[in-house]
């Protein structure tokens, strides 16, 4: 069950391309946090919070895409057309991942979390935030974490253990984000931080794919879905763990 051997050179492009403009972009930062200053949005203090989404990191992202967000409002373009773009990237993804194009894969899901975050900020750049808008935002998460979960199923189907393991993460995914919104219907509970938010499982099927068409030029054999495997694991165990986590807080503090 090895990745797609033709087009490899393409397919490595792909998975490295968003790594370069991610080096760019912090050796960008770094020098504005040397020169100027850093910037700090409030935001960060919500999303951040872990190993792999620190909050300065995401200061750094924030002002990254401050550019894009400003071009977007002169261009005109609508919060909503975001997010109906992000669930197009985000079946793209889908359908790369099931057919071995993980490097496909990872540019299509990347561009689909980048344009699910401009939506909500050029919706408040623009004052056109709206309680539809932010369920069709909402909704239009789930669809693009499910299309990379169904993606990988397709993949993996002829492996029992690997398919488990998929369906382990998916099933970890979703109840991190049903119980915490579960947990935000109470105005007195607060949603404890916790492992395995959508940004960071987002961070770890990113590296999982981006990864596998590197492994596979050094390790052309089913050695090569390591990276994926790896990033399933932590997903299923650590995700489980932090849904019944929250769930326990909530039968402990709601009314």
């Amino acid at each position: 069950m090895a990745p797609v051997e033709s087009g490899e050179s393409v397919e490595l492009l792909f998975a490295l391309a968003p790594m370069g403009v991610a080096i760019v972009a912090a050796a960008a930062y770094a020098i504005r946090l040397a020169t100027v200053g850093g910037v700090h949005e409030t935001r960060a203090d919500r999303e951040a919070g872990s190993v792999l989404l620190a909050p300065r990191a995401v200061d750094a992202f924030y002002w990254a895409l401050a550019p894009l967000v400003r071009g977007a409002v002169a261009l005109g373009v609508s919060a909503n057309a975001l997010t109906a773009s992000s669930l197009l990237f985000g079946a793209a993804a889908g359908l790369a991942v099931a057919f071995g194009r993980f490097g496909m894969a990872t540019l299509f899901g990347l561009l689909a979390a980048l344009v699910d975050t401009l939506d909500g900020q050029v919706a408040r750049a623009t004052d056109t935030t709206s309680t539809a808008g932010k369920l069709f935002d909402a909704t239009a998460d789930r669809y693009v974490e499910a299309a990379l979960f169904v993606g990988i199923v397709f993949y993996v189907r002829a492996s029992a253990p690997l398919l488990l393991l998929t369906l382990a993460a998916l099933i970890a995914s979703f109840l991190v984000s049903y119980v915490s919104a579960k947990i935000e219907a109470y105005p007195n509970v607060s949603v404890p931080r916790g492992a395995m938010r959508r940004g960071e499982r987002l961070v770890l099927l990113t590296l999982g794919t981006g990864l596998v068409p590197a492994v596979a030029r050094l390790f052309p054999s089913t050695a090569s879905l390591v990276p994926l495997i790896v990033a399933l694991a932590i997903i299923a165990v650590a995700g489980n763990f932090s849904a019944v986590r929250r769930l326990l807080h909530l039968a402990r503090s709601a009314p």
